[in-house]
């Protein structure tokens, strides 16, 4: 794993770098993490009212599933990794108010 003083950073860097990681296995994973998502119901979570501002309760209410499908499918491999990277795009692409970078 690269070593960045951010580990978020690091994080979603050493995602970037597993280009290598076989398309159609990736497509599977993350088919099956939306499956998933889609076919299990839970109560949403509390968030911070930051949170609730940024998102609109449709969007938020899928963006929690799909971060409970991510959390109860997680591992070590490739394609979750890669499906993380896809969760926090969707995290930034799907906000209504646009966050300062920090």
């Amino acid at each position: 794993m690269i070593q960045i003083s951010a580990p978020l950073i690091s994080r979603i860097a050493s995602a970037k770098l597993l280009w290598n990681t076989d398309v159609s296995s990736f497509i599977d994973y993350a088919n099956g993490i939306l499956s998933f998502a889609k076919s299990h119901t839970k109560e949403l979570n509390q968030y911070p009212v930051i949170v609730q501002r940024c998102y609109d309760s449709d969007n938020l209410t899928m963006i929690d599933m799909l971060k409970y499908a991510l959390s109860e499918n997680a591992n070590d491999s490739n394609e979750y990794h890669l499906s993380w990277l896809a969760f926090l795009s969707i995290l930034r692409s799907t906000m209504i108010t646009q966050m300062p970078h920090v």
